[in-house]
């Protein structure tokens, strides 16, 4: 106040400047797809990108539980978090971790890593029977997780009275003609399928006997 006027100093602060502060500055923010990602053992398992929004922009990180990342076989680009030759090692739960100067956040999503299944026990490729015998044929095959192991027949009915599978082995009694044909072992997991073929033939005895009959005259 001068001379019992009043004054009024204005400052002159950008507009742009004024809207940045009352806008844009944010706490983290993050969008991630909760999984499960499967992986084959050995393949590169990508994980759902980590969405992160917020100003001053957040530093991300990641981190794994239980246990820790595999340093020497991950890799962090824009969000996206990728476990180079996935092992079993490496199921878990995945945390994407956000941070800036007004607050923190995270989210998790999970990796579940599979192996194929195999054969232990394979059947024959081919099989010849005599009618009436009785028929035994193992199968088995091991995996992560464990997979289930059934029988069934390419073509014709299958006879649940004569024919029984029972941990991967199949029976079939009092073996006819008509059993003749391609029956198929499958080892399968919710995530892959193997099979294997045995072509069984079964031949009367009758002709059985004048077969080998005319071999020998």
């Amino acid at each position: 106040m001068q001379d019992g006027r009043l004054f009024a100093v204005i400052f002159r602060i950008p507009v742009c400047k004024i809207l940045s502060f009352l806008l844009f500055k944010a706490p983290p923010r993050i969008q991630l797809a909760p999984g499960p990602t499967l992986a084959k053992t050995g393949q590169n398992a990508t994980l759902p990108k980590c969405h992160v929004t917020g100003f001053p922009a957040p530093v991300v990180t990641w981190w794994k539980t239980p246990g820790s990342l595999a340093k020497d076989r991950t890799v962090q680009d824009k969000g996206l978090l990728t476990v180079v030759l996935a092992a079993k090692d490496d199921i878990g739960s995945y945390v994407c971790h956000a941070k800036n100067q007004l607050g923190e956040t995270s989210a998790a999503t999970s990796l579940f890593v599979w192996s194929p299944p195999r054969f232990i026990i394979k059947p024959p490729q081919s099989l010849n029977k005599a009618a009436d015998d009785d028929l035994s044929i193992n199968c088995s095959a091991a995996g992560d997780p464990p997979p289930i192991v059934s029988w069934k027949r390419s073509e014709g009915a299958w006879e649940n009275k004569r024919m029984k599978v029972n941990r991967g082995i199949l029976t079939i009694s009092t073996l006819s003609s008509t059993d003749s044909g391609v029956f198929i072992c499958e080892a399968k997991t919710p995530y892959f399928t193997i099979e294997a073929r045995t072509d069984l033939l079964v031949i009367n005895r009758k002709l059985q006997l004048v077969n080998t009959l005319h071999h020998y005259f």
